[in-house]
C-alpha cells in the first residue's frame, strides 16, 4: 500500500504539483500518540474472552433539551434575540413547546431533510461494536468521531449465520489463533499486529451527534436493508435517546417496521 501510495503521489507531482505541496506522510499526528500513551498510566484492561452483543451508551445529553429545541426552531422565524425568546418559552408547558416543533415537521416528506435547528441539540454516544459494522457507522461524518483502536480487549461478535450453521466452536477457535497471533506480534510491530485480527472482534468510539444527524443515522442503519449489527445499534441509540428525552416520541419517530413495534 505505500509503495502504491508513493508511485501516486509522484506521478500527480508531475502533473498537478500545487494540489500536493503538503502530502508528507503525517509523522506529528502518529508522534502525538505516541506521546499521549506514554503520559498515561492507566491499568491495562482485563480481555474480555467471549462473544459480547453491541453496545451503546449516551455520556452526556442537554438536559433541557426540549426548551432549547423550541428556542431553535423558533429563533429564525421571529426578532428577538436568544435570551428574550428563551425567557418568553421557558413560560410555555411542554404541550406549547412540542406543538411549536411539530410544526416545523409536519410539512415535511419521508425523504425530506429535519430542519438545520434540529443540529442544536447534541449527544455523546459510547458505541462498543465489531470492528466490520464499525466501519459502516463511521461512515456518518456529521458528526464528531474519536475511536480507539481495535483489539482483542472487548470480546468478539458471533455473527448470527455462523450460530445458524452451527459453527460456533469452529468460530471461536479461529478468534483465538487471530487474538494469539495479535499477541505475539504486540510487543514487536505494534501498528502493524492489528491486521492479525478478524473483523469480529469490537473496539469502542466516540461519536458526537446532533439530533439531526442522530435521526438520520437510526432511518437509514435501523432499515431493513442494514446488517444486523449495526441495525442493533440504530435502534439502541434510539432508545437510549428516548430514555433521557422521552418527550421526543411525540416529536419524531425514525424507527419504523419491527423495530418500531418494540418501542
Amino acid at each position: 500500500m505505500r509503495d502504491i501510495g508513493a508511485e501516486v503521489r509522484a506521478i500527480a507531482l508531475e502533473r498537478v504539483p500545487t494540489l500536493l505541496k503538503y502530502a508528507d506522510p503525517d509523522y506529528a499526528r502518529a508522534a502525538a500518540a505516541q506521546a499521549v500513551k506514554a503520559g498515561l498510566t492507566t491499568a491495562v484492561p482485563e480481555r474480555v474472552n467471549k462473544a459480547q452483543p453491541p453496545d451503546v451508551r449516551i455520556l452526556r445529553h442537554d438536559p433541557d433539551g426540549l426548551r432549547k429545541l423550541a428556542c431553535a426552531v423558533a429563533y429564525e422565524n421571529q426578532p428577538r434575540d436568544w435570551s428574550t425568546l428563551e425567557a418568553e418559552i421557558a413560560g410555555w408547558s411542554d404541550d406549547e413547546r412540542i406543538a411549536l416543533i411539530r410544526r416545523a415537521l409536519d410539512p415535511l416528506s419521508p425523504h425530506d431533510p429535519m430542519p438545520r435547528a434540529f443540529e442544536h441539540l447534541n449527544y455523546l454516544i459510547e458505541i462498543t461494536i465489531d470492528y466490520g459494522a464499525w466501519r459502516d457507522i463511521q461512515r456518518h461524518r456529521i458528526g464528531t468521531q474519536t475511536a480507539q483502536e481495535v483489539t482483542p480487549d472487548c470480546g468478539y461478535t458471533v455473527p448470527s449465520l455462523i450460530g445458524q450453521l452451527g459453527l460456533n466452536d469452529e468460530f471461536a477457535a479461529l478468534i483465538e489463533r487471530s487474538a494469539s497471533v495479535y499477541d505475539a506480534l504486540r510487543e514487536r510491530c505494534p501498528a502493524e499486529a492489528v491486521y492479525a485480527l478478524m473483523l469480529a472482534f469490537r473496539k469502542r468510539s466516540l461519536f458526537a451527534w446532533n439530533l439531526r444527524e442522530a435521526v438520520h443515522f437510526v432511518k437509514l442503519r435501523a432499515s431493513a436493508k442494514g446488517h444486523a449489527a449495526y441495525r442493533q445499534v440504530a435502534r439502541d441509540v434510539w432508545r437510549q435517546i428516548l430514555q433521557v428525552q422521552p418527550w421526543l416520541a411525540a416529536v419524531v419517530s425514525p424507527l419504523s417496521g419491527e423495530w418500531a413495534a418494540t418501542e
